[in-house]
Protein backbone atom coordinates (compact mmCIF):
# COMPACT_ATOMS: atom_id res chain seq x y z
CA UNK A 1 0.00 0.00 0.00
CA UNK A 2 1.31 3.53 -0.84
CA UNK A 3 2.68 5.36 2.20
CA UNK A 4 0.27 8.31 1.92
CA UNK A 5 -2.88 6.28 1.27
CA UNK A 6 -5.81 7.87 3.16
CA UNK A 7 -4.02 11.09 4.14
CA UNK A 8 -6.38 14.08 4.21
CA UNK A 9 -3.73 16.79 3.80
CA UNK A 10 -2.34 17.12 0.28
CA UNK A 11 0.32 19.28 -1.43
CA UNK A 12 -0.99 22.71 -2.44
CA UNK A 13 1.10 25.38 -4.20
CA UNK A 14 -0.72 28.69 -4.73
CA UNK A 15 0.22 32.08 -6.20
CA UNK A 16 -3.04 33.97 -5.79
CA UNK A 17 -2.04 37.17 -7.54
CA UNK A 18 1.03 36.04 -9.43
CA UNK A 19 2.54 33.32 -11.60
CA UNK A 20 4.27 30.00 -11.04
CA UNK A 21 7.14 30.25 -13.49
CA UNK A 22 10.54 28.72 -14.24
CA UNK A 23 13.15 29.25 -16.94
CA UNK A 24 12.84 26.81 -19.82
CA UNK A 25 16.35 25.41 -19.28
CA UNK A 26 16.00 25.02 -15.51
CA UNK A 27 15.93 21.43 -14.25
CA UNK A 28 13.04 21.87 -11.83
CA UNK A 29 10.54 19.02 -11.43
CA UNK A 30 8.13 18.52 -8.54
CA UNK A 31 7.98 14.86 -7.46
CA UNK A 32 4.79 14.38 -5.44
CA UNK A 33 3.57 11.22 -3.68
CA UNK A 34 -0.15 12.04 -3.79
CA UNK A 35 -2.72 14.18 -5.60
CA UNK A 36 -1.65 17.84 -5.58
CA UNK A 37 -2.83 21.24 -6.77
CA UNK A 38 -0.91 24.07 -8.44
CA UNK A 39 -2.98 27.25 -8.71
CA UNK A 40 -1.86 30.64 -10.08
CA UNK A 41 -3.84 33.84 -10.53
CA UNK A 42 -1.78 34.66 -13.62
CA UNK A 43 0.36 32.20 -15.64
CA UNK A 44 2.01 28.84 -15.10
CA UNK A 45 5.22 28.58 -17.16
CA UNK A 46 7.56 25.58 -17.56
CA UNK A 47 6.25 23.84 -14.46
CA UNK A 48 7.26 20.17 -14.57
CA UNK A 49 5.34 17.68 -12.41
CA UNK A 50 5.87 14.00 -11.71
CA UNK A 51 2.97 13.17 -9.41
CA UNK A 52 0.61 10.37 -8.54
CA UNK A 53 -2.98 9.76 -7.49
CA UNK A 54 -3.73 7.05 -4.95
CA UNK A 55 -7.46 6.43 -5.46
CA UNK A 56 -10.06 6.74 -8.25
CA UNK A 57 -11.52 9.80 -6.49
CA UNK A 58 -8.23 11.73 -6.61
CA UNK A 59 -7.72 14.66 -8.97
CA UNK A 60 -4.38 16.36 -9.59
CA UNK A 61 -5.03 19.98 -10.59
CA UNK A 62 -3.02 22.57 -12.55
CA UNK A 63 -5.02 25.79 -12.84
CA UNK A 64 -4.06 29.28 -14.07
CA UNK A 65 -6.04 32.46 -14.54
CA UNK A 66 -3.88 33.16 -17.60
CA UNK A 67 -1.79 30.77 -19.71
CA UNK A 68 -0.40 27.33 -19.00
CA UNK A 69 2.73 27.24 -21.09
CA UNK A 70 5.88 25.32 -21.97
CA UNK A 71 8.46 27.14 -24.08
CA UNK A 72 9.45 25.86 -27.51
CA UNK A 73 13.24 25.63 -27.51
CA UNK A 74 14.97 26.55 -30.78
CA UNK A 75 18.63 26.61 -31.83
CA UNK A 76 20.49 29.43 -33.61
CA UNK A 77 19.10 28.24 -36.94
CA UNK A 78 15.52 28.34 -35.75
CA UNK A 79 15.16 24.55 -35.48
CA UNK A 80 13.12 23.13 -32.62
CA UNK A 81 15.35 21.47 -30.00
CA UNK A 82 14.12 18.51 -27.95
CA UNK A 83 15.95 17.72 -24.71
CA UNK A 84 15.61 13.97 -24.08
CA UNK A 85 17.64 13.84 -20.87
CA UNK A 86 15.39 16.29 -19.03
CA UNK A 87 12.02 16.55 -20.74
CA UNK A 88 9.49 18.78 -19.07
CA UNK A 89 6.03 17.32 -18.62
CA UNK A 90 2.87 16.97 -16.58
CA UNK A 91 2.93 13.27 -15.62
CA UNK A 92 0.62 11.53 -13.17
CA UNK A 93 0.73 7.90 -12.06
CA UNK A 94 -2.22 6.07 -10.57
CA UNK A 95 -5.99 6.38 -11.16
CA UNK A 96 -8.40 9.32 -10.93
CA UNK A 97 -7.98 12.51 -12.95
CA UNK A 98 -5.38 14.98 -14.18
CA UNK A 99 -6.98 18.38 -14.78
CA UNK A 100 -5.52 21.43 -16.56
CA UNK A 101 -7.69 24.56 -16.48
CA UNK A 102 -6.48 27.81 -18.07
CA UNK A 103 -8.20 31.15 -18.39
CA UNK A 104 -6.33 31.67 -21.67
CA UNK A 105 -4.05 29.42 -23.77
CA UNK A 106 -2.63 25.97 -23.09
CA UNK A 107 0.64 25.66 -25.06
CA UNK A 108 2.76 22.53 -24.59
CA UNK A 109 5.72 23.81 -26.63
CA UNK A 110 8.48 21.25 -27.17
CA UNK A 111 7.88 19.58 -23.80
CA UNK A 112 7.11 15.94 -23.06
CA UNK A 113 3.48 17.02 -22.82
CA UNK A 114 0.71 15.56 -20.68
CA UNK A 115 0.89 11.91 -19.63
CA UNK A 116 -0.86 9.50 -17.31
CA UNK A 117 0.88 6.15 -16.82
CA UNK A 118 -1.13 4.03 -14.35
CA UNK A 119 1.15 1.78 -12.27
CA UNK A 120 3.94 1.53 -14.84
CA UNK A 121 6.30 3.52 -12.60
CA UNK A 122 4.91 2.31 -9.26
CA UNK A 123 3.43 -1.22 -9.17
CA UNK A 124 1.91 -0.52 -5.73
CA UNK A 125 -0.68 1.72 -7.40
CA UNK A 126 -3.92 0.53 -9.01
CA UNK A 127 -3.55 -0.70 -12.58
CA UNK A 128 -5.99 1.75 -14.18
CA UNK A 129 -4.53 5.06 -15.31
CA UNK A 130 -5.97 8.53 -14.75
CA UNK A 131 -8.09 10.38 -17.28
CA UNK A 132 -6.98 13.77 -18.62
CA UNK A 133 -9.17 16.88 -18.94
CA UNK A 134 -7.80 20.10 -20.44
CA UNK A 135 -9.91 23.28 -20.50
CA UNK A 136 -8.45 26.33 -22.26
CA UNK A 137 -9.77 29.87 -22.59
CA UNK A 138 -12.33 29.50 -19.81
CA UNK A 139 -11.81 32.93 -18.27
CA UNK A 140 -15.50 33.56 -18.90
CA UNK A 141 -16.37 30.97 -16.28
CA UNK A 142 -17.30 27.29 -15.97
CA UNK A 143 -20.70 26.83 -14.32
CA UNK A 144 -20.42 23.38 -12.78
CA UNK A 145 -23.23 23.97 -10.29
CA UNK A 146 -25.65 25.23 -12.95
CA UNK A 147 -24.84 22.34 -15.28
CA UNK A 148 -25.33 19.77 -12.53
CA UNK A 149 -28.62 21.36 -11.52
CA UNK A 150 -29.91 21.24 -15.09
CA UNK A 151 -28.93 17.65 -15.94
CA UNK A 152 -29.07 15.77 -12.63
CA UNK A 153 -32.59 14.47 -13.26
CA UNK A 154 -31.68 13.40 -16.83
CA UNK A 155 -28.51 11.61 -15.67
CA UNK A 156 -29.28 10.63 -12.06
CA UNK A 157 -26.83 7.73 -11.94
CA UNK A 158 -23.95 10.07 -12.82
CA UNK A 159 -24.80 13.44 -11.26
CA UNK A 160 -27.02 12.56 -8.32
CA UNK A 161 -25.67 14.04 -5.10
CA UNK A 162 -23.25 16.49 -6.71
CA UNK A 163 -25.52 19.53 -6.43
CA UNK A 164 -24.93 19.97 -2.70
CA UNK A 165 -21.14 19.91 -2.90
CA UNK A 166 -18.84 22.92 -2.71
CA UNK A 167 -17.23 24.35 -5.85
CA UNK A 168 -13.90 22.65 -5.14
CA UNK A 169 -15.65 19.33 -4.45
CA UNK A 170 -17.58 19.63 -7.71
CA UNK A 171 -14.35 20.36 -9.55
CA UNK A 172 -12.92 17.15 -8.05
CA UNK A 173 -15.71 15.38 -9.95
CA UNK A 174 -15.23 17.28 -13.20
CA UNK A 175 -14.89 13.98 -15.05
CA UNK A 176 -18.52 13.09 -14.26
CA UNK A 177 -19.75 16.47 -15.50
CA UNK A 178 -17.79 16.12 -18.73
CA UNK A 179 -19.17 12.61 -19.23
CA UNK A 180 -22.68 14.11 -19.35
CA UNK A 181 -21.56 17.12 -21.41
CA UNK A 182 -20.07 15.01 -24.18
CA UNK A 183 -23.00 12.57 -24.09
CA UNK A 184 -25.26 15.52 -24.96
CA UNK A 185 -22.97 16.68 -27.77
CA UNK A 186 -22.79 13.16 -29.20
CA UNK A 187 -26.57 12.68 -29.15
CA UNK A 188 -27.02 16.07 -30.81
CA UNK A 189 -24.42 15.32 -33.52
CA UNK A 190 -25.96 11.93 -34.33
CA UNK A 191 -29.43 13.45 -34.61
CA UNK A 192 -28.13 16.18 -36.93
CA UNK A 193 -26.34 13.67 -39.15
CA UNK A 194 -29.65 12.03 -40.14
CA UNK A 195 -31.46 15.34 -40.59
CA UNK A 196 -31.46 17.27 -43.91
CA UNK A 197 -28.96 20.12 -43.77
CA UNK A 198 -31.58 22.88 -43.91
CA UNK A 199 -33.42 21.40 -40.91
CA UNK A 200 -30.50 20.69 -38.59
CA UNK A 201 -30.89 23.71 -36.33
CA UNK A 202 -33.29 21.90 -34.00
CA UNK A 203 -31.03 18.83 -33.81
CA UNK A 204 -27.98 20.95 -32.99
CA UNK A 205 -29.87 22.85 -30.29
CA UNK A 206 -29.47 20.02 -27.79
CA UNK A 207 -25.69 20.33 -27.98
CA UNK A 208 -25.81 24.11 -27.92
CA UNK A 209 -27.93 24.01 -24.75
CA UNK A 210 -25.31 21.83 -23.03
CA UNK A 211 -22.55 24.23 -24.09
CA UNK A 212 -24.50 27.25 -22.81
CA UNK A 213 -25.16 25.48 -19.49
CA UNK A 214 -21.48 24.70 -18.83
CA UNK A 215 -20.03 27.87 -20.40
CA UNK A 216 -22.66 30.59 -19.84
CA UNK A 217 -20.32 33.55 -20.21
CA UNK A 218 -19.31 35.43 -23.35
CA UNK A 219 -15.61 36.14 -22.78
CA UNK A 220 -14.01 32.87 -23.85
CA UNK A 221 -10.66 33.30 -25.63
CA UNK A 222 -7.86 30.77 -25.75
CA UNK A 223 -6.45 27.85 -27.73
CA UNK A 224 -4.80 24.48 -27.12
CA UNK A 225 -1.55 23.95 -29.01
CA UNK A 226 0.62 20.82 -28.91
CA UNK A 227 2.28 20.97 -32.33
CA UNK A 228 5.60 19.69 -30.91
CA UNK A 229 4.19 17.71 -28.01
CA UNK A 230 1.52 15.20 -26.96
CA UNK A 231 -1.42 14.39 -24.70
CA UNK A 232 -1.48 10.68 -23.87
CA UNK A 233 -2.95 8.16 -21.46
CA UNK A 234 -0.72 5.08 -21.52
CA UNK A 235 -2.47 2.71 -19.11
CA UNK A 236 -6.16 3.50 -19.41
CA UNK A 237 -8.15 6.68 -18.91
CA UNK A 238 -9.93 8.93 -21.39
CA UNK A 239 -8.97 12.35 -22.73
CA UNK A 240 -11.24 15.43 -22.77
CA UNK A 241 -10.16 18.65 -24.50
CA UNK A 242 -12.42 21.71 -24.29
CA UNK A 243 -11.81 25.06 -26.02
CA UNK A 244 -15.05 27.11 -25.84
CA UNK A 245 -13.47 30.20 -27.41
CA UNK A 246 -10.71 28.98 -29.69
CA UNK A 247 -9.10 26.18 -31.69
CA UNK A 248 -7.06 23.03 -31.28
CA UNK A 249 -3.75 22.48 -33.13
CA UNK A 250 -2.37 18.97 -32.74
CA UNK A 251 1.06 18.14 -34.15
CA UNK A 252 3.80 18.54 -36.71
CA UNK A 253 6.54 16.09 -37.61
CA UNK A 254 10.07 16.97 -36.68
CA UNK A 255 12.96 15.49 -34.72
CA UNK A 256 10.53 13.89 -32.29
CA UNK A 257 9.44 10.30 -32.87
CA UNK A 258 5.82 9.74 -33.90
CA UNK A 259 4.97 8.19 -30.51
CA UNK A 260 5.95 11.46 -28.79
CA UNK A 261 3.38 13.51 -30.71
CA UNK A 262 -0.39 13.73 -31.01
CA UNK A 263 -3.38 12.85 -28.84
CA UNK A 264 -3.53 9.16 -28.00
CA UNK A 265 -5.61 6.97 -25.67
CA UNK A 266 -3.37 3.91 -25.68
CA UNK A 267 -5.61 1.53 -23.73
CA UNK A 268 -9.24 1.68 -22.53
CA UNK A 269 -10.87 5.12 -22.73
CA UNK A 270 -12.71 7.58 -24.98
CA UNK A 271 -11.34 10.72 -26.61
CA UNK A 272 -13.58 13.81 -26.65
CA UNK A 273 -12.92 17.22 -28.20
CA UNK A 274 -15.04 20.38 -28.09
CA UNK A 275 -13.94 23.64 -29.73
CA UNK A 276 -15.47 26.80 -31.05
CA UNK A 277 -12.91 27.08 -33.87
CA UNK A 278 -10.93 24.69 -36.04
CA UNK A 279 -9.65 21.26 -35.07
CA UNK A 280 -6.39 20.79 -36.99
CA UNK A 281 -4.68 17.42 -36.76
CA UNK A 282 -1.89 18.67 -39.05
CA UNK A 283 0.74 15.93 -39.60
CA UNK A 284 -0.02 14.10 -36.36
CA UNK A 285 -2.72 11.79 -34.98
CA UNK A 286 -5.85 11.67 -32.86
CA UNK A 287 -6.12 7.98 -31.88
CA UNK A 288 -7.81 5.58 -29.53
CA UNK A 289 -6.13 2.16 -29.52
CA UNK A 290 -8.18 0.12 -27.06
CA UNK A 291 -11.61 0.31 -28.68
CA UNK A 292 -12.52 3.73 -27.29
CA UNK A 293 -14.80 6.15 -29.13
CA UNK A 294 -13.80 9.51 -30.62
CA UNK A 295 -16.09 12.55 -30.53
CA UNK A 296 -15.08 15.90 -32.03
CA UNK A 297 -17.41 18.93 -32.10
CA UNK A 298 -16.57 22.32 -33.62
CA UNK A 299 -19.25 25.00 -33.20
CA UNK A 300 -17.93 27.40 -35.85
CA UNK A 301 -14.83 25.86 -37.47
CA UNK A 302 -13.66 22.94 -39.57
CA UNK A 303 -12.39 19.50 -38.60
CA UNK A 304 -9.30 18.63 -40.63
CA UNK A 305 -7.79 15.13 -40.25
CA UNK A 306 -4.51 16.46 -41.61
CA UNK A 307 -1.70 15.59 -43.99
CA UNK A 308 0.14 12.96 -41.99
CA UNK A 309 1.53 9.92 -43.78
CA UNK A 310 -0.34 6.63 -43.54
CA UNK A 311 3.03 4.86 -43.41
CA UNK A 312 4.16 6.67 -40.23
CA UNK A 313 5.17 4.12 -37.59
CA UNK A 314 5.02 4.63 -33.85
CA UNK A 315 7.02 2.24 -31.65
CA UNK A 316 6.78 3.46 -28.04
CA UNK A 317 9.62 2.61 -25.67
CA UNK A 318 9.14 -0.58 -23.61
CA UNK A 319 8.31 -0.05 -19.93
CA UNK A 320 10.27 -2.10 -17.36
CA UNK A 321 9.40 -2.31 -13.65
CA UNK A 322 9.71 -4.62 -10.64
CA UNK A 323 6.44 -6.10 -9.35
CA UNK A 324 5.51 -6.74 -5.70
CA UNK A 325 7.19 -10.16 -5.80
CA UNK A 326 10.48 -8.85 -7.10
CA UNK A 327 9.98 -10.00 -10.66
CA UNK A 328 11.29 -7.78 -13.44
CA UNK A 329 8.52 -7.19 -15.94
CA UNK A 330 8.79 -5.49 -19.31
CA UNK A 331 5.73 -4.29 -21.20
CA UNK A 332 6.04 -3.62 -24.92
CA UNK A 333 3.37 -1.13 -26.05
CA UNK A 334 1.77 -1.90 -29.42
CA UNK A 335 3.39 -0.61 -32.59
CA UNK A 336 0.88 1.51 -34.50
CA UNK A 337 0.92 3.13 -37.90
CA UNK A 338 -0.80 5.97 -39.63
CA UNK A 339 -1.97 9.50 -38.88
CA UNK A 340 -5.25 11.39 -38.91
CA UNK A 341 -8.31 10.47 -36.83
CA UNK A 342 -8.56 6.77 -36.00
CA UNK A 343 -10.53 4.70 -33.49
CA UNK A 344 -8.54 1.48 -33.63
CA UNK A 345 -10.09 -1.64 -32.11
CA UNK A 346 -13.67 -1.01 -33.20
CA UNK A 347 -14.40 2.33 -31.53
CA UNK A 348 -16.90 4.72 -33.11
CA UNK A 349 -16.05 8.13 -34.59
CA UNK A 350 -18.55 11.01 -34.39
CA UNK A 351 -17.61 14.37 -35.95
CA UNK A 352 -19.72 17.53 -35.96
CA UNK A 353 -18.74 20.79 -37.71
CA UNK A 354 -21.88 22.91 -37.36
CA UNK A 355 -20.78 25.73 -39.65
CA UNK A 356 -17.73 24.15 -41.28
CA UNK A 357 -16.54 21.12 -43.20
CA UNK A 358 -14.97 17.80 -42.26
CA UNK A 359 -11.87 17.11 -44.35
CA UNK A 360 -10.45 13.58 -44.28
CA UNK A 361 -7.25 15.00 -45.80
CA UNK A 362 -4.38 12.75 -46.79
CA UNK A 363 -4.23 11.11 -43.35
CA UNK A 364 -7.83 9.89 -43.34
CA UNK A 365 -10.53 8.99 -40.85
CA UNK A 366 -11.26 5.44 -39.70
CA UNK A 367 -13.20 3.55 -37.06
CA UNK A 368 -16.14 1.28 -36.40
CA UNK A 369 -19.35 3.23 -36.94
CA UNK A 370 -18.63 6.68 -38.39
CA UNK A 371 -21.09 9.57 -38.07
CA UNK A 372 -20.48 13.01 -39.60
CA UNK A 373 -22.63 16.13 -39.40
CA UNK A 374 -21.15 19.05 -41.36
CA UNK A 375 -21.91 21.49 -44.16
CA UNK A 376 -19.69 19.35 -46.41
CA UNK A 377 -17.39 16.32 -46.29
CA UNK A 378 -14.14 16.45 -48.28
CA UNK A 379 -12.18 13.35 -49.22
CA UNK A 380 -14.93 10.83 -48.46
CA UNK A 381 -12.91 8.17 -50.30
CA UNK A 382 -10.34 8.45 -47.48
CA UNK A 383 -12.85 7.53 -44.78
CA UNK A 384 -12.75 3.85 -43.72
CA UNK A 385 -15.44 2.21 -41.60
CA UNK A 386 -15.76 -1.35 -40.33
CA UNK A 387 -19.39 -0.68 -39.41
CA UNK A 388 -22.11 1.71 -40.51
CA UNK A 389 -21.56 5.23 -41.88
CA UNK A 390 -23.93 8.16 -41.47
CA UNK A 391 -23.48 11.51 -43.17
CA UNK A 392 -20.56 10.26 -45.28
CA UNK A 393 -21.07 10.78 -49.03
CA UNK A 394 -21.03 7.60 -51.09
CA UNK A 395 -17.91 7.53 -53.26
CA UNK A 396 -18.27 6.29 -56.81
CA UNK A 397 -15.80 3.57 -57.76
CA UNK A 398 -13.92 3.84 -61.02
CA UNK A 399 -15.52 1.66 -63.72
CA UNK A 400 -13.89 -1.69 -64.45
CA UNK A 401 -12.17 -1.65 -67.83
CA UNK A 402 -12.71 -4.72 -70.00
CA UNK A 403 -9.55 -6.14 -71.55
CA UNK A 404 -9.04 -4.66 -75.01
CA UNK A 405 -11.46 -1.81 -74.38
CA UNK A 406 -8.72 0.83 -74.58
CA UNK A 407 -7.63 -0.19 -78.09
CA UNK A 408 -11.26 -0.54 -79.21
CA UNK A 409 -12.06 2.94 -77.93
CA UNK A 410 -9.02 4.40 -79.67
CA UNK A 411 -10.02 2.71 -82.94
CA UNK A 412 -13.58 3.98 -82.64
CA UNK A 413 -12.36 7.50 -81.93
CA UNK A 414 -10.08 7.41 -84.97
CA UNK A 415 -12.92 6.18 -87.21
CA UNK A 416 -15.25 8.86 -85.86
CA UNK A 417 -12.66 11.56 -86.52
CA UNK A 418 -12.10 10.42 -90.08
CA UNK A 419 -15.85 10.30 -90.65
CA UNK A 420 -16.32 13.82 -89.28
CA UNK A 421 -13.49 15.13 -91.46
CA UNK A 422 -15.17 13.59 -94.52
CA UNK A 423 -18.54 15.05 -93.60
CA UNK A 424 -16.99 18.48 -93.12
CA UNK A 425 -15.58 18.35 -96.64
CA UNK A 426 -18.98 17.49 -98.16
CA UNK A 427 -21.30 19.67 -96.10
CA UNK A 428 -22.27 23.27 -96.80
CA UNK A 429 -22.91 25.90 -94.12
CA UNK A 430 -26.68 25.24 -94.02
CA UNK A 431 -26.22 21.58 -93.07
CA UNK A 432 -23.37 22.39 -90.69
CA UNK A 433 -25.63 24.24 -88.25
CA UNK A 434 -27.86 21.15 -87.92
CA UNK A 435 -24.99 19.03 -86.57
CA UNK A 436 -25.16 17.93 -82.93
CA UNK A 437 -22.18 18.48 -80.67
CA UNK A 438 -21.21 15.62 -78.31
CA UNK A 439 -20.43 16.86 -74.76
CA UNK A 440 -18.16 14.91 -72.42
CA UNK A 441 -18.60 15.24 -68.64
CA UNK A 442 -15.55 15.22 -66.39
CA UNK A 443 -16.05 14.64 -62.64
CA UNK A 444 -13.42 15.93 -60.21
CA UNK A 445 -13.01 15.50 -56.47
CA UNK A 446 -11.06 18.13 -54.49
CA UNK A 447 -8.87 16.22 -52.04
CA UNK A 448 -6.57 18.99 -50.85
CA UNK A 449 -5.34 22.56 -51.23
CA UNK A 450 -1.56 22.13 -51.17
CA UNK A 451 -0.09 23.75 -48.05
CA UNK A 452 -3.36 25.57 -47.31
CA UNK A 453 -5.97 24.26 -44.90
CA UNK A 454 -9.68 24.40 -45.64
CA UNK A 455 -9.95 27.30 -43.21
CA UNK A 456 -7.19 29.20 -45.08
CA UNK A 457 -9.09 28.85 -48.36
CA UNK A 458 -12.38 29.91 -46.77
CA UNK A 459 -10.70 32.96 -45.19
CA UNK A 460 -9.01 33.87 -48.53
CA UNK A 461 -5.58 33.85 -46.88
CA UNK A 462 -2.72 35.16 -48.99
CA UNK A 463 -1.45 32.40 -51.26
CA UNK A 464 -4.63 30.41 -50.71
CA UNK A 465 -6.99 32.40 -52.84
CA UNK A 466 -6.49 35.74 -51.12
CA UNK A 467 -4.36 38.75 -51.94
CA UNK A 468 -0.59 38.75 -52.24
Amino acid sequence: MPVHQGHVSRPLIVANNGSISFDAGLEATFHLPQASSFIAGKDINNLSINGQNLSPDDASLIMAGGNINFDTNVDSNGNVVFTKNNPQFFRVSGPGQLQLIAGKDVVLGSSGGIQTVGNVLNPALPVDGASVSVLAGVGGGVDLAGFIQRYQTTYPSILQGLAGLSESEQRQRLGLVLQVFFAELEASAKAAAVTPEGQRAAAYQRGKDAIAALFPGEDYQGDISLVFSAVKTLAGGGINLLVPGGKLDVGLTGKKAADELGIVVQQVGDLNIFTEGNINVNQSRVFTLGGGNILAWSSKGDIDAGKGAKSTLSAPRPNTFIDDKGNITTIFPPIISGSGIQAIGGGDVTLAALEGVVDAGEAGISGGNITIAATAVIGASNIQSSGATTGVPVTVSAPVTVAGADSAAASAAKTATQSNDKDDDNTDGKDQKDKKTTVSILSADVVGFGDCSVGDVKDAKAGCGGGV
